[in-house]
């Protein structure tokens, strides 16, 4: 069982990268402490997890044959990427690195499902359009509907602090529903865990990253790519919480900071192009290109010493 360690260490710095999607806008805006952010966080992140995290699990087990080993290196591969991506203050996808390691495995075997590879890949290609197009088409529709209510500055502002907190508590369940799978999934798919035991101690794992070095990727990931008032950033978090939450149904693991990065997008287009930093924004598209390939190529490595 020691083995299970890099599955939790997965999901723990799952969880300091992740944590800065769900609460880090309202967290920008001051309308939440960090504290508070990383506690609410930790806690729906949990309820996600053994709520709705069954979908993606059976998803990722699909994708190749896995024992207790192949599941330590493919998870070790993803962590140790996204440990150094996130040591850069990039905010890079979990479900890419963990897909990463899982390709090189499958190659080790000879044996990989292309059909759920493919699925998965249409869904990360729809991902930031996803996240686009509801935070677009979001933030016309409440922004009038908030114009015709024209609440008092004071109304506003505790108007505002409850709603980040509500829907920030659904951005976490949807972060957990849709990613404890890339923590545990392929150990429930080695026989290591029963199905209750990967949803538990990956939210659990992840609940720890929120709750510890998530600080840096929350800046990083807010303050220099949109400046953000607080009905942005509502805006924000319901697209990010509405988009993880359908492909948690669906059942492909898909990457928070697509969605997030796809959510400011559409609020930015509708506002001004010209508030997103290109320079951030570009960043972070070399993480995500950076994350699968690096994790592809830790999985052979250690897959040949530790499997053959």
């Amino acid at each position: 069982m020691i083995r299970l360690v890099a599955g939790i260490f997965l999901g723990w710095i799952l969880g300091v990268n992740d944590t800065a999607k769900t609460l880090g806008a309202a967290v920008s805006t001051q309308m939440i402490s960090y504290r508070s952010a990383s506690l609410f966080t930790a806690g729906f992140a949990i309820i996600g997890a053994l709520v709705g995290g069954g979908a993606g699990i059976r998803t990722l087990s699909s994708l190749t044959t896995q024992t207790s080993s192949s599941a330590f290196v493919a998870c070790l591969a993803a962590a140790i990427t996204i440990a150094a991506l996130t040591a850069l203050h990039l905010p890079v996808s979990t479900s890419h690195a963990v897909v990463g390691g899982i390709l090189g495995i499958g190659l080790l075997y000879g044996q990989m499902d292309w059909g759920a590879l493919e699925k998965v890949v249409i869904c990360w290609l729809l991902t930031p359009f996803a996240g686009a197009i509801i935070g677009g088409i979001s933030f016309i529709v409440l922004g009038r509907i908030l114009f015709l209510v024209n609440p008092h500055f004071l109304k506003y502002d505790q108007l505002m602090r409850v709603s980040l907190c509500l829907v920030g508590c659904y951005s976490a369940y949807s972060m957990g529903a849709n990613n404890v799978a890339n923590a545990t999934g392929l150990f429930f798919k080695a026989g290591m865990l029963t199905f209750y035991q990967a949803t538990l101690i990956g939210g659990i794992s992840i609940a720890l990253g929120s709750l510890t070095f998530s600080r840096g990727v929350m800046q990083t990931m807010f303050s220099r790519i949109l400046l953000m008032n607080a009905f942005s950033a509502f805006i924000l978090l319901l697209s990010e919480a509405l988009t993880l939450h359908i492909f948690a149904l669906i059942g492909v693991p898909v990457s928070i900071s697509q969605a997030a990065v796809g959510a400011v997008l559409g609020i930015a287009l509708v506002q001004n192009f010209r508030l997103i930093s290109l320079n951030t924004l570009y960043q972070i598209l070399l993480g995500w290109l950076l994350t699968p390939s690096l994790a592809f190529v830790i999985s052979l490595a250690l897959g040949r010493s530790v499997l053959i």
